[in-house]
């Protein structure tokens, strides 16, 4: 009972902080644009240092304890979370249709990230009323990680920056204004984020797997002497 009554305020604590970190997290995703810092042209360019961020955040929250406790999610919750991107490149295709945004950022042109949508919602279904094979849920997460990568290296270089390379109309601007930022600060580092964690799920299934094996051989070789 001791040790239930030190516990109980420390995740408190755990939960006070993770609250508190993720209101900061959204503050600074509004106030970056709203301060027009992001439409400064000097080298590095402000949006792509934000990017950096969002990503080096991502990674450290990955392998916090927050990120740790995460692993223990079901793999279905950790694939599941990524059925957003499914309706979001949908609002991606019809902003493209308005003009907004330049066609390669759609499934129209490079942008082939509704596939991970798709494969989320399939999987973690399967994941849920069944066991489906371990290399299917590495599969699906290669995969997803990998899309996720060619959109944002997309996105980079559609940006009105030097390291522009798709020159056609419209530039890419919109990560630029609030509240369409927080498709990077959220969403995209959002995403990354239960990639990372699920990928950690994995290796420790796997070394887990290994030293299950491992013990058992043992066991066997020492019954047989």
């Amino acid at each position: 009972m001791a040790g239930d009554g030190l516990k109980k305020p420390a995740d408190r604590r755990r939960i006070g902080w993770l609250v508190t970190g993720l209101i900061a997290w959204l503050a600074l995703g509004a106030a970056l644009p709203l301060s027009g810092l992001l439409h400064v042209k000097f080298l590095p360019p402000p949006g792509l240092v934000f990017a950096f961020v969002c990503f080096a955040v991502g990674a450290i929250f990955a392998v916090s304890k927050i990120g740790t406790r995460l692993v223990s999610l079901p793999a279905y919750w950790l694939i599941g979370v990524h059925v957003f991107r499914f309706p979001l490149e949908l609002i991606l295709h019809r902003w493209y249709v308005s003009g907004t945004i330049p066609v390669q950022m759609t499934y129209e042109g490079y942008n082939f990230d509704i596939t991970t949508g798709v494969l989320a919602l399939a999987v973690a279904l399967w994941a849920k009323c069944a066991s489906p094979p371990r290399f299917i849920i590495w599969l699906f997460n290669i995969v997803g990680f990998l899309l996720l990568l060619t959109v944002v290296s997309i996105a980079i270089t559609s940006v009105p920056t030097p390291f522009r390379q798709f020159t056609n109309d419209p530039p890419l601007l919109l990560p630029f204004y609030f509240p369409y930022s927080y498709i990077l600060s959220v969403a995209v580092t959002g995403a990354f984020i239960a990639h990372l964690i699920l990928f950690r799920k994995l290796i420790r299934q796997q070394k887990q797997d290994h030293a299950s094996n491992t013990h058992t051989t043992t066991e066997e070789f020492q019954s047989h002497q």
